[in-house]
């Protein structure tokens, strides 16, 4: 796959020029494929700390993916798709606690980041009512932990610019549709940028989302 196929769908915007590195995110375990998501021009791999599942990323699976030359970012999916009543204060330390234990376990470094992800259209006041009050408890828990991590956030662009300007997050991921509130206005001020729909790469066996960083650091990482 030549990089222009890569970058062909990214929305019209004024920050296009500035494309710092092209990844996919996906649920699939990537390790088989590790050298040939490099061959195809990917820079890096986002995956996904899922406690209870073993298809979350894994010491091997990361290992497989730093060696073949790729970087990893990493986003907590304790609840795939959860539902609005998932984000509350209590629910905060819960996720920080279990995302933690997963950075521990890959060996993940200090200083890179962890997404959080509000996978759901929120409005306003769901934004304000339950989105600012888990990423606060995310923030305090993330801060008192003994290896300092970044919070990150997936999510819409009404999500993204609220808790970025509220200094709840440090680096925002902005979810690929398109349709989900604010999405147009915040698209050329997110760190990544998802691009849906999702394509199947490696001889169509993996499905996977187009992301783009528009900077340099958007808390990614090797492994020593």
């Amino acid at each position: 796959m030549a990089r222009d196929e890569l970058l062909h769908d990214i929305p019209d915007s004024p920050g296009d020029a500035i494309i710092a590195a092209a990844g996919l995110d996906t649920d699939a375990i990537c390790a088989p494929f590790a050298s040939q998501i490099a061959g195809d021009h990917f820079d890096f791999v986002v995956r996904c700390y899922r406690p209870d599942s073993v298809s979350g990323l894994s010491k091997a699976e990361a290992t497989a993916l730093v060696a073949a030359g790729l970087s990893l970012a990493v986003v907590f999916e304790g609840v795939p798709g959860a539902k609005p009543a998932h984000y509350v204060a209590a629910q905060g330390p819960r996720d920080a606690a279990a995302a933690l234990l997963q950075a521990e376990r890959i060996g993940q470094p200090a200083g890179s980041a962890i997404y959080f992800p509000v996978d759901t259209d929120m409005l306003l006041d769901g934004v304000t009512n339950r989105a600012l009050p888990y990423f606060t408890a995310i923030r305090d828990a993330l801060a008192a932990a003994p290896v300092k991590y970044r919070v990150g956030v997936y999510g819409s662009g009404l999500v993204c610019e609220t808790l970025k300007n509220r200094g709840l997050v440090d680096l925002t991921w902005l979810s690929g549709r398109t349709g989900w509130i604010g999405h147009a206005d915040y698209a050329d001020k997110a760190d990544l940028l998802q691009v849906l729909p999702g394509m199947r790469i490696c001889n169509g066996q993996l499905a996977v989302d187009r992301d783009y960083a528009r900077a340099a650091d958007f808390g990614q990482f090797s492994l020593s």
